[in-house]
């Protein structure tokens, strides 16, 4: 007979009788609470870090700097279509405009694409290093970016969806 653990209890596997012959091995058919505990907290974790990190990398629009990031890592990726969200009312019409000029100047052969003008035969925007504000009153703001010894500022608004790169005033003839 085995000995008994503390009070006369079985400790580790309860469906275990001590007195059961040993016909199957103890290690093979335990099992361990202390390890059934930890990979337990082991998912958990794991899941709250997932759901944590869905979010690291979407778009953010709540300030200017986060826009302007946003509009960055957007183009950096090549995710046009999102990244021309991120561009202001303004600045989208006045592009619009100029892709049309483009077209009826070629006759047609050229379509009125925005999107395809303003990012067409673009190498990829270098690192940036750095976005700090400059300044900000009322629904614009000045964003200071920094990236591979260059230094540049770029207005942003502030429209209903969040803040966007404005552009509009460089586009003018």
């Amino acid at each position: 007979m085995r000995p008994r653990g503390r009070a006369g209890t079985v400790s580790g596997n309860t469906f275990r009788d001590w007195d059961a012959p040993e016909a199957f091995p103890r290690s093979r058919f335990d099992l361990n609470p202390v390890l059934m505990r930890l990979t337990a907290t082991t998912t958990w974790l794991l899941a709250l870090l997932l759901v944590g990190m869905g979010g690291c990398n979407q778009p953010r629009f709540g300030t200017p700097q986060d826009a302007y990031t946003s509009f960055h890592r957007l183009v950096k990726r090549g995710e046009l279509r999102a990244a021309w969200g991120a561009l202001s009312q303004p600045t989208q019409e006045a592009l619009t405009k100029r892709a049309q000029a483009v077209s009826d100047a070629s006759g047609g052969a050229v379509k009125a694409e925005p999107l395809g003008l303003f990012f067409a035969n673009v190498p990829p925007p270098p690192d940036v290093t750095e976005v700090s504000l400059v300044r900000e009153a009322g629904n614009e703001a000045t964003v200071l970016v920094r990236s591979s010894g260059n230094t540049h500022e770029v207005r942003m608004v502030r429209e209903p969806s969040g803040w966007k790169v404005d552009l509009s005033a460089s586009l003018q003839p």
